[in-house]
């Protein structure tokens, strides 16, 4: 599936906002909003099971139907 990147880059004047809907590839749809230009909440929904690996350029948790997912073998 290739990598998703969360928010790689934003011009100054969008600080604050969010979109919903966007389509990812494998099947994912992806809502994200942000606030003081940085990410502040991402939500991806898959049509079928996949695996998505996530790009950011700060820290986050996942989270699947419980618990947080831990990151993958050798990510970081």
């Amino acid at each position: 599936m290739g990598e998703i990147h969360l928010l790689p880059a934003l011009p100054p004047q969008l600080s604050e906002g969010r979109v919903t809907g966007l389509l990812a590839r494998g099947g994912l749809t992806v809502h994200r909003a942000w606030s003081d230009g940085a990410l502040a909440h991402t939500h991806l929904t898959a049509r079928q099971s996949a695996i998505a690996r996530l790009r950011t350029a700060v820290p986050i948790t996942v989270h699947g139907t419980g618990a947080p997912i831990p990151p993958a073998p050798g990510a970081g």
